[in-house]
């Protein structure tokens, strides 16, 4: 037993030395330009680390678009989003479940959205699915930190403000939804919740007294809202401030997903865009369209597909738009 130097539960061995000394700055050897050059390399690497968001954002007008089904490729879209879902290996039981959340405080926690939302779900084989609600106890607490997919409904704009906003006060909610978006959870916004991901959102007042504007999560670069709030979006970019303001108008049944590469990707149809011109002083226009049809579901899929079978290399996946359409076939369409 004694020629046996082991460490046991409750007890350990006394040092036959003394615990080494720090060394002191003298003491350390001399950075070399190798080094300087592997620093830079790594600061480089934060930098684009930092400015790509860590997981895709996806905005939604409605609910229509999870149900809506691609007539070229005969798949329900919400498909899309199985593939941009992270993966959770465990230790001994292979690949974990997917967790879903659902929040609706703009709604009042109203049941029958969320209703809607595990049918959804339900269409990828996702079925660990939980109502936060306002205030939240621990259990949903509990599952929100493991959720792999967050959605944040629509409703009324004050509500959201009072329950989910940051700029007077802090969140619980808000704040394990941002942090769980930054360890790669997918985060979608349905409705009036779209503007509250990014820098600057608003709610009325009622009548004629105008908006009262706030601050978003900011975990998305620009504002996004639907076209059929029955807001002018073009006053709006003056009511937000007018210069560095960008307002991207989704209409009803499409959506936008704010890809990992740092690309905005219009769904099922264009996306306006509305932007401040510091020279004229006057707001400008611009439409956004999206991949060619259907592609936008099959390069997804096809990816998924090649990294399931463990061969997601960059090099072997760089045939993935080789389903788009050439410019004659687009010609055509």
């Amino acid at each position: 037993m004694d020629a046996i130097k082991r460490n046991l539960p409750g007890w350990s061995l006394a040092r036959d030395s003394p615990r080494p000394k720090k060394k002191q700055g003298w003491e350390c050897p001399v950075p070399t330009v190798e080094d300087w050059e592997d620093y830079k390399k790594w600061k480089e690497e934060q930098g684009v680390k930092e400015e790509l968001p860590p997981a895709p954002q996806v905005f939604l007008a409605d609910m229509e678009l999870l149900f809506f089904k691609d007539p070229d490729v005969q798949l329900p879209w919400i498909h899309r989003l199985k593939c941009e879902l992270p993966r959770r290996v465990g230790r001994l039981s292979g690949e974990l479940p997917v967790k879903a959340s659902y929040i609706g405080f703009g709604t009042h926690d109203d049941p029958e959205h969320f209703e809607l939302f595990k049918t959804a779900m339900a269409q990828i084989g996702v079925v660990l699915c939980r109502q936060i609600k306002h205030p939240p106890n621990r259990f949903e607490l509990a599952h929100l930190e493991q959720s792999d997919l967050v959605l944040v409904s629509g409703g009324d704009r004050k509500r959201l403000w009072e329950t989910l906003g940051t700029d007077c006060g802090t969140s619980a909610v808000a704040e394990h939804v941002k942090w769980r978006y930054l360890q790669g959870a997918v985060i979608i916004a349905v409705g009036e919740a779209m503007s509250i991901l990014g820098h600057k959102s608003w709610y009325a007042l009622g009548g004629e007294r105008g908006l009262v504007p706030f601050a978003g999560w900011k975990i998305f670069p620009h504002v996004v809202a639907s076209e059929e709030e029955g807001v002018d979006l073009e006053d709006m970019v003056e009511t937000m401030g007018g210069a560095g303001v960008v307002i991207l108008g989704i209409y009803k049944g499409c959506g936008m997903i704010f890809n990992k590469d740092g690309l905005v990707e219009p769904v099922r149809g264009m996306i306006q865009e509305y932007r401040w011109d510091w020279q004229t002083k006057s707001v400008k226009h611009a439409l956004l369209c999206g991949p060619p049809r259907s592609t936008g579901l099959i390069c997804p899929l096809y990816a998924a597909m090649k990294r399931q079978e463990g061969e997601a290399d960059d090099s072997e996946l760089a045939d993935v738009f080789a389903y788009a359409l050439t410019q004659e076939e687009e010609q055509e369409e």
